[in-house]
Formats: structure tokens, sequence, C-alpha cells
């Protein structure tokens, strides 16, 4: 199992981390931290036991290349750290982990992968692992409240190269309520979805793959509409992003990295309203 994590202490301007998955339960997770950035400019970080503390929460806590499953992510508080021959260690307790997620690791679990247990991992932890807090109960799911259907019935295809840009911006729109998001890293992964799902929106960068947004979208649309709406989220916003999407009929431009505030909400509710 080569799974991975990555850990963001707030959506922009923000440390995070990611490395690779070492252990997994319904209580929460232990990783190795490969890397340490920040977020706005994804600048690297030294990487030391005293990066992160515990008692840390991380409001973005993302779990990739799970097997045979999607993408899981949550919240989640540092428990503990540790610094031995391995490298830096995080065990990191769940937070708002939705029934759905839960049931992904229950499978997981089922599956009686020889990397992940049961138990909470800790391992290297000072203090007696009764002292964690658990995070999911079993039996009844809390009833949850609806969510807002503009919300939660639309359908969003984010195309965007970077892993990580992707992987904050896609836990960013779940954490606004935007339930159906649909990830893709270049043009083939993106008209796989289009075949499958009709998509309300799109959300590009100024190259996908190796397509230029406009060929990108010229593709995208074939197969999903010509009346399917586009947010640009380019490096910089300038003339010539501009002179792009006007040729390309996308209607709006914000730039790559900036937080899921007014502005970016109301351009979201503008577009899918349209829909």
């Amino acid at each position: 199992v080569r799974a991975t994590v990555t850990v963001l202490e707030g959506f922009l301007g923000a440390r995070g981390a990611t490395g690779p998955l070492l252990n997994l339960s319904l209580e929460g997770i232990r990783m190795r931290v490969e890397r340490a950035i920040t977020v706005h400019g994804k600048a690297p970080l030294a990487v030391g036991a005293a990066t992160f503390s515990p008692g840390a929460r991380f409001p973005i806590l993302r779990i990739d290349q799970l097997p045979y499953s999607p993408a899981l992510v949550c919240a989640g508080v540092l428990a503990h750290v540790s610094q031995g021959a391995d490298g830096i260690q995080m065990g990191i307790r769940f937070e708002d982990l939705g029934e759905m997620e839960a049931q992904t690791i229950r499978q997981i679990l089922g599956r009686r992968l020889p990397r992940f247990s049961a138990g909470f991992p800790v391992r290297g932890r000072r203090e007696p692992p009764g002292k964690a807090t658990v995070a999911v109960e079993h039996g009844q799911p809390p009833a949850e409240a609806p969510g807002d259907p503009r919300k939660t019935g639309r359908r969003i295809l984010l195309a965007l190269s970077d892993d990580l840009d992707r992987a904050i911006l896609a836990a960013a729109l779940r954490a606004e309520g935007y339930l159906k998001i649909h990830e893709a890293r270049n043009t083939a992964e993106a008209l796989d979805h289009l075949k499958v799902f009709p998509m309300d929106l799109v959300i590009l960068g100024e190259k996908v793959g190796t397509f230029s947004a406009r060929d990108f979208l010229a593709r995208a649309r074939r197969l999903g509409g010509e009346r399917m709406p586009a947010l640009l989220l380019a490096a910089q916003v300038d003339v010539r992003t501009l002179a792009l999407a006007r040729t390309a009929q996308i209607e709006h431009v914000l730039p790559l990295g900036q937080d899921i505030g007014e502005e970016f909400q109301g351009v979201l509710a503008g577009l899918l309203g349209s829909c």
C-alpha cells in the first residue's frame, strides 16, 4: 500500500506536510513527513520534530491512493511527533470524520491489509494509548443537517495538473459544501470523467497536462456541452490571460491560490446558478 497523506494548517498562506501513510485506524493515522511546505508559493520548510507541535489542528487532512478507494478528506489534530532513524513521524487524530469516510476506513481495515491495524497508530508515544481521544464512535451515526442542494447537487470537474494545487482546492470546495468534485491531472483523466458524468462547471488551470486551457476546453465541451461554464485559475491575471479567456469562452478568471472567500464563492454561485 503506497497511500500518501497531505495535511494543511489552513487553505492558504499556511504550512503543511506530505508523506507516506504508515498506519490507519478509525481514530487516526500515522504518517512519515517527507516534505514540509508553505502553501502560499509552495516554499519548502526545513523538516524537524519541532516543525509541528502536538495539539496543532489540520483543517485539511487528505489521504490519496488508498486501495480501491477514493481520496479521504477530513480534519485532524496532531497527537504526537517522533524523530528516529526512519525520519519524522506524526500521529494524527481524526476530526469531523463523516460516516462515508468512516465506512471507507472500515472496508479497508476489513481487507486485513498487513500495514493497517484497528488500533490507534501512536507507536512512539510516551503517554499510554488510553489517553487518545476516540474521534469516531461505533453505532448509529449522528444526524447531519442537509446540505444546500445548490452545492451538494452540482458536479464540478477540477482539472489542475499540479497535485498539491488540486488537493488544496478540492478539500476547500468540499469544506464549503460542494461534495461532487471530480479531479483530473491531465486531459485524458478529465475526458474520462466527462464521458460518464455531466458536469455543471469546469475549474481549470492555464495548462491541463500538455494541453493549453483553450485546447483542453474545446475537447471537454465536445463531451460536456458547448454551454458548460468554465472558471480559469491563473498564476497571474493580466491582459494576456483575460484575452485567452475570451477566445476560449471562459466566463471568469481568478488568481490561482486565492482563498475560497466571498469573491470566489460569488463566482461559483453565479456560474452554477446559471446551469
